[in-house]
């Protein structure tokens, strides 16, 4: 199987990698930081079918978001 994580999962590099760890450190106090990353559940209407394979930790049914952001907290991967 090819390894598809680089089609959806692209860390900064070059110029734009030493930028995003010097505005993480200046702004934030975070040395050697490239990406902040949050989640969140979405709620969802139960499905007819497989409806168990959609229930969350907290007991409803969801589907996750996850989100990535750089240092000018602008979303880099969703």
């Amino acid at each position: 199987m090819k390894n598809i994580t680089p089609h959806f999962i692209q860390w900064p590099s070059g110029n734009k990698l030493q930028e995003v760890v010097e505005g993480f450190n200046q702004h934030n106090g975070l040395p050697l930081c490239i990406a902040a990353i949050d989640g969140t559940h979405i709620r969802i209407k139960a499905l007819r079918q497989h409806h168990e394979h959609y229930m969350n930790r907290t007991g409803f049914h969801s589907m996750q978001l996850q989100v990535v952001c750089d240092n000018d907290m602008k979303f880099t991967d969703v």
